[in-house]
């Protein structure tokens, strides 16, 4: 299988043009939608099955209409029969059509077909897997109403696989805090701490708090090293500038 140059600059200007993904969004909608552009689909989904009940996590469509209601009646009642259902294939199969992978004939057949395929006015899809394990799997879907999807189609969706592959686990990086987490002190470490930080001496604050002043050194010795301070200056100083440690 080839692919002509001109496809091939289509999904360079495609990936250049593709904004960061998130956690609770991995693919935006208008990503969804050029994604359309380059394949030659009416509409373009994302979504990601997790748990041993398979539950809906994520779904992202690059459809401007909002889904029928009958479909969260339907879907449950016929997905067995779905021929690229979400935990059949995984993404060392690459993409799959579904014309390819089950005759109209045999289709027609199934419950599937009748009250999911032909009332949502969909032709043909072209899936592809971005994730599967026993647990959970992530697949971006593109449908058409009129055709079906043909080997150049495939062709393009396995160039763009790695790279949706990519996407989609640099969301989930991108998602962990950039910026250092606070250190959490204990009570009795906070309460020592800003203590010192108003003045007192560590004699008087063990006053206060009905303890040692041994007692006192050693939880300001553990605040000083959550605080990144080298002593009680630098604490109170940390403190006071609102700077994380």
């Amino acid at each position: 299988m080839r692919i002509a140059t001109s496809d091939v600059r289509g999904i360079v200007r495609f990936l250049d043009a593709a904004p960061a993904g998130t956690r609770a969004e991995v693919f935006a909608p208008s990503t969804l939608r050029a994604l359309t552009g380059v394949i030659g689909a009416e509409q373009a989904d994302y979504f990601e099955l997790r748990g041993p009940d398979h539950q809906p996590t994520a779904f992202t469509t690059g459809y401007l209409e909002d889904e029928a209601p009958w479909v969260d009646e339907v879907i449950p009642r016929v997905t067995h029969q779905n021929p690229l259902g979400a935990f059949r294939w995984c993404p060392d199969d690459g993409p799959l059509r579904q014309s390819a992978v089950i005759g109209l004939r045999e289709l027609r057949q199934l419950d599937y077909y009748r009250d999911f395929l032909v009332p949502a006015r969909i032709r043909d899809r072209l899936r592809v897997w971005l994730w599967r394990d026993p647990d959970s799997a992530a697949c971006l879907t593109l449908l058409r109403s009129d055709r079906d999807f043909t080997d150049r189609d495939v062709a393009l969706l396995a160039v763009l696989q790695p790279h949706l592959t990519w996407l989609r686990r640099a969301a989930f990086e991108d998602a962990a805090p950039t910026e250092p987490q606070e250190r959490e002190l204990t009570i009795r470490e906070a309460q020592v701490v800003t203590l010192a930080a108003t003045g007192k001496a560590d004699k008087e604050i063990g006053r206060v708090l009905s303890t040692s002043p041994g007692t006192v050194r050693k939880h300001l010795e553990h605040a000083y090293r959550k605080l990144d301070a080298d002593g009680r200056s630098e604490a109170a100083a940390r403190l006071r500038s609102g700077r994380p440690s």
